[in-house]
């Protein structure tokens, strides 16, 4: 086993599920029994050079290490699923698009099932996410679930009485890209002023290096490899730099939300993805100014919950898009 992969419960007989999380750093895998247990996984950055039929072989090679790792063949498995960060069109599972990967009408379920002996379905990541939420997460239990991923992009899902609910050209939610400011920074999808452009991983950081470039005073070093996490970590601590960035993301988090709140009406906004992972440091406040900002109508204002699941949701989500394969022949839960 590498120092990226991980084993644990007992490998026994009956069909598993893989599920496979495409990100724009990093892919990682898991093996899944059908009541939820994650038994491995394996993580390995994206090799997003060889262009998307590299990803494809990727997925395969991390697919059959996780299996021979646990001494079985494909006939154990029941499918594979995979969460991507783009707009999936169903049921070709054709990647419509995907700016931060440089994905373009990408065929990608059609290539990985030539690829693989087995099923397989392919979803936006953040619909994987919430689905994994609402099987052994934070979403248990709501009938009306939002899912917001805050990563290198910003994602969403919609869940309706367990399903995604898709829209009229099968596509889903991408609250991401809503416009939150019409004369805002270029997104990578060519808008303007989309949610993502303020409060994605990447345009926080830009802006944390830009403040800290000005001379604004901070803790965060003049030069290395740092990024959000750095930031976050620094601003119950009342750095400067790190203060503005939250102020930043709250403010136009909150003007998404309260959108949402308006025209979707959840139960429950669940907050998933690396940014959300430093949820204690503004979550409070969010949760303040989106009321604030919804309090006119007679809406609700819903719970607003840090996701549980971590990097696991994605895996686990995605091997949830293949649960209905496993059948009656699926793993039975252990007592």
């Amino acid at each position: 086993m590498s120092p990226n992969e991980s084993g644990g419960g007992r490998i026994i007989e009956g069909k598993y599920l893989l599920g496979v999380d495409i990100g724009g750093r990093f892919l990682k895998a898991g093996m899944v029994r059908p009541d939820g247990v994650l038994l491995r996984t394996a993580s390995r950055p994206t090799c997003l050079r060889q262009g998307y039929a590299g990803v494809v072989e990727q997925v395969c090679e991390s697919a059959a290490a996780l299996l021979a790792g646990a001494g079985l063949g494909w006939e154990a498995v029941a499918g594979v699923g995979v969460g991507v960060p783009g707009t999936v069109r169903l049921p070709q599972g054709e990647v419509v698009f995907a700016p931060n990967l440089g994905w373009e009408r990408v065929p990608l379920a059609a290539a990985l099932a030539a690829a693989l002996p087995v099923p397989v379905r392919v979803d936006n990541d953040a619909h994987v996410a919430a689905l994994g939420e609402y099987w052994l997460g934070a979403g248990r239990g709501f009938d009306r679930l939002l899912m917001i991923t805050l990563g290198t992009g910003v994602g969403s899902a919609l869940l309706i009485g367990g399903e995604i609910s898709r829209g009229r050209s099968g596509l889903g939610s991408e609250l991401g890209h809503m416009t939150v400011d019409p004369d805002g920074p270029v997104c990578g999808c060519g808008n303007r002023g989309c949610l993502e452009a303020f409060v994605g991983a990447g345009a926080l950081e830009a802006l944390a290096r830009e403040l800290a470039g000005s001379g604004r005073p901070t803790r965060l070093p003049a030069e290395g490899d740092w990024g959000i996490r750095e930031i976050l970590a620094l601003a119950p601590e009342h750095d400067p730099v790190a203060e503005e960035v939250v102020g930043r993301l709250v403010y136009y988090l909150a003007v998404g939300l309260a959108n949402a709140v308006v025209t979707l009406d959840p139960e429950v906004i669940l907050l998933g993805g690396g940014v959300a992972e430093a949820a204690e440091v503004f979550l409070e406040d969010l949760r303040r100014e989106t009321a604030r900002r919804a309090s006119g109508m007679a809406y609700p204002t819903p719970l607003i919950l840090p996701a549980e699941l971590g990097n696991r949701a994605g895996i686990l989500g995605a091997a949830y898009l293949v649960r209905p394969e496993a059948g009656e022949e699926g793993v039975e839960a252990e007592g």
